[in-house]
């Protein structure tokens, strides 16, 4: 997506699911992937294109192909670039191969991008997989912790100290355009999802130094939202808001009971959701804009006062 405003272009880029292992030789009920029956048996009927298949995640070629037209459509006449999450396969579980997936992806924004910053958010399947919950110690041998500073590593290129060592603890990180008077506010949206439909990068062990307010501050994200926004107010900045996952329903699903007291039926927590929807409420005059990715969907939210008005 290309945006434009009284400062310019800037790129938003999300939910890119490069499969290493798509062919087009594959199967698109099995991934695309080339996958050889047991019994040597079985015909593919329809083989998948060049570019990608509706019912696959993306080949490189689709890739580098988007990254290209980016470049070629604006050129360096962009301010920068968000890129909020979810690098790899649906399929994708092993860390290892998550992040050299996510080098893949910043080596080619890097050379895309070159004269621009890109500022990246974590996707709910870009540190321990799409099937995976928390755990202290994730499959690899990885914990939570040690995957985050993996990635800030990875994206040191980016971001200044200061947001790098708040990535590092969890996730989450702030930075300034001073050109502009524009503050970006990197949210780890997938400490806020709901339990058992999304990954949680959580590390309970970490959990109560890291957090305060525990279960109800995972990592302290909250406290530090909230001193980054007075901050902001104070100096009269304009803000930017990014993350992985959105706050408030997804049109797409019914809601989970006739009886429900749940008011969304979206990727946040029910309580999560009501305190993000507060600071968004308290802080609207410096909030310029709100940007995420997941759902899959090019959609918009209308957030109501506490009139709901």
């Amino acid at each position: 997506m290309g945006m434009k405003g009284d400062g310019g272009y800037f790129w938003h880029i999300t939910d890119i699911h490069y499969d290493v292992n798509y062919t087009s030789l594959g199967d698109p009920t099995k991934m695309c992937w080339l996958i050889r029956p047991n019994n040597g048996g079985g015909v593919v009927r329809r083989q998948p294109g060049q570019f990608g298949d509706y019912n696959c995640d993306s080949p490189w070629s689709l890739v580098k192909s988007a990254a290209d037209f980016m470049k070629k459509k604006h050129g360096d006449n962009i301010e920068f670039v968000l890129w909020t999450g979810d690098a790899g396969s649906h399929a994708a579980n092993d860390p290892h191969k998550l992040l050299a997936t996510m080098q893949n992806l910043t080596d080619l924004l890097k050379h895309t991008f070159s004269s621009q910053f890109v500022f990246p958010a974590l996707g709910h399947g870009d540190v321990i997989g799409h099937h995976h919950h928390h755990h202290a110690h994730l499959h690899g041998g990885l914990t939570a912790h040690e995957l985050y500073k993996s990635v800030a590593d990875m994206w040191r290129f980016w971001l200044p100290s200061e947001a790098l060592a708040s990535f590092e603890k969890g996730g989450y990180y702030t930075i300034e355009n001073k050109g502009n008077r524009l503050r970006l506010i990197i949210l780890n949206t997938n400490l806020y999802v709901r339990k058992g439909s999304m990954a949680n990068v959580r590390h309970p062990e970490a959990a109560a130094s890291l957090s305060p307010g525990g279960d109800d501050d995972p990592y302290g994200q909250w406290e530090w939202l909230e001193g980054v926004l007075d901050k902001s107010l104070r100096r009269r900045e304009f803000v930017y808001i990014l993350g992985h996952a959105p706050p408030g329903a997804d049109e797409r699903l019914l809601p989970s009971s006739p009886s429900s007291d749940s008011t969304t039926d979206g990727p946040f927590q029910e309580k999560f959701n009501k305190r993000y929807l507060h600071f968004v409420r308290r802080y609207s005059n410096i909030i310029a804009g709100q940007f995420f990715g997941h759902l899959h969907t090019d959609t918009f939210r209308v957030i109501y006062n506490e009139l709901g008005q």
